[in-house]
This record gives structure tokens, sequence and C-alpha cells, in this order.
């Protein structure tokens, strides 16, 4: 940095000023000074880390070390900026998660049900972490489930938190299905798209998780949403894997959904028709033709589940389609699928 400012107080703030404007030209290494000293007054390791935030939010790559400059200052009397810390922290795990991790205790102590700053800063850091290690947040479920009722974006963050959890822990999460159910068809797109996540991870464990909601799930399956077309199909399958029965008004919109412009949506759409159609095969028969284009589906992943549905229903003509996709389809999984749906018909 240049020396005209040797004053603690007047380089933080200028590092700030010149973060603000230029973060890419700032000198990481005058901030790690200022943050090395404890000695420091408050104000300029306040500087400091709103420096290191405009630097790290920008296309500089800024080292995990950090997190061990900035974390030991939360809960400082003096310097009284936590929000500011979670935030700093929320942007270093972004490049660097698990080096943020480190300091997981710290930031889970600020997760209140107290919809404050600092709490919505706190879970906004989770939501960086909590996919490098979702077990570290289990202890959380409930605090999150509270915070379902706050506003936005601590609702979201929370939101998110638990969708992630769901999927490697959905006997821990199960409790908070009814918030989620009463959510799925009030609030923003954001907010159903993770609400049915969250859902669909959960009911693909426990499928009666959804079953009251299956007339909700119907209407959000035509949303103009994609995102939540496609997680409302998809949590109808997990329904119909054990409660096929419970289909009858969902059937016709999930054939529709076969000719979706989402390929995620053709997908779960397939999906959803084979559970029906194991136990109900009348029921789906309209879907049958559906089901054989779907072969030829540009989407590898909608391909894979048409060979799967059409072995698994045992549709005629389609032989010839499976041994091509066997042969030559470039996606190694629908390859494996087609080898295995013309096991399932031989």
């Amino acid at each position: 940095m240049d020396g005209e400012h040797t004053d603690p107080a007047d380089r933080a703030r200028a590092l700030r000023e010149r973060a603000l404007e230029s973060p890419t030209a700032v000198d990481v290494d005058e901030i790690r000074s200022l943050l090395a000293d404890p000695t420091m007054p408050a104000s300029v390791h306040e500087d400091a880390v709103t420096a290191l935030l405009d630097v790290a939010r920008s296309e500089q790559s800024v080292g995990g070390e950090f997190a061990e400059l900035v974390a030991p200052l939360l809960g400082r009397p003096a310097l009284d900026a936590d929000p500011l810390l979670l935030r700093c922290l929320r942007a270093l795990a972004t490049e660097s998660p698990t080096a943020v991790l480190e300091h997981r205790d710290a930031i889970v102590d600020r997760v209140t049900v107290e919809d404050d700053e600092t709490t919505q800063a706190a879970t906004g850091c989770c939501v960086e972490l909590v996919a490098t290690d979702p077990g570290a947040f289990i202890d959380i479920v409930p605090t999150l489930s509270a915070l379902l009722d706050a506003d936005d974006p601590t609702r979201t963050n929370a939101l998110y938190i638990l969708s992630q959890l769901a999927l490697g822990y959905p006997e821990e999460v199960r409790p908070v299905v009814p918030q989620l159910l009463d959510g799925i068809s009030d609030r923003e797109t954001a907010y159903q798209t993770n609400a049915l996540s969250a859902l669909g991870a959960i009911a693909s464990a426990y499928p009666a998780a959804a079953l009251d909601a299956v007339e909700e799930l119907t209407a959000l399956a035509a949303s103009e949403q994609a995102g939540v077309r496609g997680n409302a199909v998809g949590l109808l399958a997990d329904v119909a894997q054990e409660h096929p029965d419970s289909m009858t008004e969902a059937v016709d919109v999930m054939i529709e959904r076969l000719d979706d412009e989402d390929e995620y949506v053709r997908g779960n759409a397939v999906s959803a028709v084979l559970h029906v159609g194991l136990e109900r095969p009348d029921a789906i028969r309209e879907a049958r033709d559906g089901l054989r284009e779907r072969l030829d589906d540009p989407a590898p992943i909608v391909r894979s589940n048409a060979c799967k549905a059409v072995a698994g229903l045992e549709l005629d003509g389609v032989r010839d389609r499976l041994e091509r996709l066997e042969a030559d389809d470039p996606n190694e999984n629908v390859r494996e699928h087609a080898t295995w749906a013309l096991a399932q018909l031989d």
C-alpha cells in the first residue's frame, strides 16, 4: 500500500474506501496485517473486515486463512459488528467452506429464534456451509423450523438449510413437514421450490409425508415455474410409490407433464406415471405412447427413466429402441438402464 497512510486508522479507512471502489486492486496482505493485530482499535478491525468483505465478494481470490482472523472477533463488545463479521465469513465460505466450518459453533450460536440482523447473517453463513457437512447443523433444526415464520431473507435461508439437511437426514427434518405443507401454495416461487425440495427428500424415505398434499401438488404441477412443477411432480411420484390409489386426480396432470418443456419435469413425470401404472395399469393407458416417445428424449435423465418405465410396465414395441440405446447412446447411465430394461423384458 502507498506510504501516505501510516496511522492504522487511516490505513484501514483507506483500504475500506479502495475496496468499495476497486476491490480487485486491494492488497489483502494489508488487511491481514491489521486483522492479525489484536491490539488494534475496534474501528480499525471493522474497516478492515468491511474491506475484506468487498474483496471476497469480488473476483479476487481470498485465502481461507482469513476465517481465523475474522471469527475470533465475533462477540467482541467493543466491535459490536457480528452481522458484518458473519457476512464476511459467508463470503469467505463460498471459496473456502472447510476453513469457515472450523468456526461452526460461533456461527451456529448466533442462529436464534429472533429474526434480527445477526440471525439473518448467521443463517446466510450456514447456507454456504451446510452442503459441506450437513450433520454439523442437525441440532439447529428446531430453531430453523421456528424461523420459517420469519421475514425474508432469514426465512429463505432457514428453508434452504432444511432442504439440504433433508437429503441426508429426512427423519430429523420430518417434524417440519406440517410447516412445509402450509407454505407450498401461499409463498413466493423461491420458497415453494425449496419447500418442495425439502418435502421431496423427506417423502422419498417416507412417502406418506406428502399424502395429504396431493391436491395442492397436483395444482402446483401445472405451475408456470419449472422448478415448482418439477418438484411437485417428483413429490407425486414419491407418494405414488406407496399410495397409487391417491393419484386419481393427479394422473391426467402427470401425463401432460410427459411433454413438458423442462427436462427435469419430464423425468419426474415419467417416474410418477410408472409408479401409478405398476399398481393401476388402466389409469395410465393413455400415457403409454408418451412413455415410448420419451425413449428418444434429448435429455439423458428422461431416457433413463423411460427405460425403467417401459420395462416396468412391460410395454410392447420398445425392444428395438432399447437395443439402440444399449448400443449407441452417448450416456453411460442410459446404456445401463437400457440393458437392465431388455433383461426385464426377456
